[in-house]
């Protein structure tokens, strides 16, 4: 069973899957692509992308934050789809 099985939506929209829990019209590939890869390997993939960010000063200060941290912006390692209106 792949996590996309296990995924409640609990009334929200998602932009990869329908309510019902089906792929969306050309996210089929990609939700394939995504479960064969893995929670860990995603995972090590989101940590270097942020790490990247870090790297390069892609980052924002949080001001009156008592640590006064520097943030990378966020990212999700997971690519947003866009579908064409019909």
């Amino acid at each position: 069973m792949s996590a996309f099985e296990q995924y409640a939506l609990d009334g929200f929209y998602d932009e990869l899957l329908t309510p019902e829990g089906r792929p969306r019209a050309g996210t089929e590939g990609l939700l394939q692509a995504i479960a064969g890869l893995g929670v860990s390997e995603l995972r090590r993939r989101q940590l270097l992308a942020e790490a990247s960010l870090l790297r390069k000063g892609i980052t924002f200060n949080v001001y009156g934050s008592a640590d006064g941290a520097e943030k990378i912006f966020p990212f999700d390692v997971l690519p947003r789809v866009v579908e064409a209106a019909e």
